[in-house]
């Protein structure tokens, strides 16, 4: 539900703030290049469950590199419970090339040890993503369905 979604997506843009801008810190040149391995795979996908699990290995490479074992697990439940809304998200390959293209930001802004250009980038690719499939489920929940909508002509929904 969007509901659901915009609980998730708050609590989420909290915790991964906190492992980005820790990430910083920590992250080594090796988990660096992990990241931009797991990028360069993901260009050019077109499979959204596919794109999704690239995804969620890209986020993990980095909040793992925070070092704060309780904090990554929080995140990856919640991450976890995203995952449909991320598909969902993936399957226009419009969003998919944004979200792309943010993630290659947030690599740079770990390169360059910013914290703060760490934290806005979070900020914007978890409400970018809120807001799109937000308003798919939206469009989704607000349509009547064929089924209700032949029950209520028959007077039998």
């Amino acid at each position: 539900s969007v509901e659901a979604l915009m609980e998730i997506y708050s609590i989420r843009q909290v915790l991964e703030i906190l492992a980005g801008r820790a990430a910083v810190e920590h992250i080594t040149e090796s988990q660096l290049a992990q990241a931009e391995v797991i990028l360069d795979a993901m260009e050019g996908v077109t499979d959204a469950l596919e794109w999704a699990n690239f995804n969620a290995a890209f986020h993990r490479v980095i909040y793992d590199a925070a070092g704060k074992p309780q904090l990554f697990e929080l995140i990856e439940i919640l991450r976890n419970r995203a995952k449909l809304y991320v598909i969902l998200l993936a399957a226009d390959l419009k969003n998919a090339a944004h979200a792309a293209a943010e993630h290659r930001a947030m690599l740079e802004a770990l390169r360059q040890r910013d914290a703060d250009g760490m934290e806005a980038l979070i900020r914007s690719h978890l409400t970018t993503t809120t807001l799109k499939v937000g308003a798919n489920l939206a469009d989704v929940t607000s349509e009547p369905s064929p089924v209700s909508a032949g029950n209520a002509r028959e007077g039998t929904g």
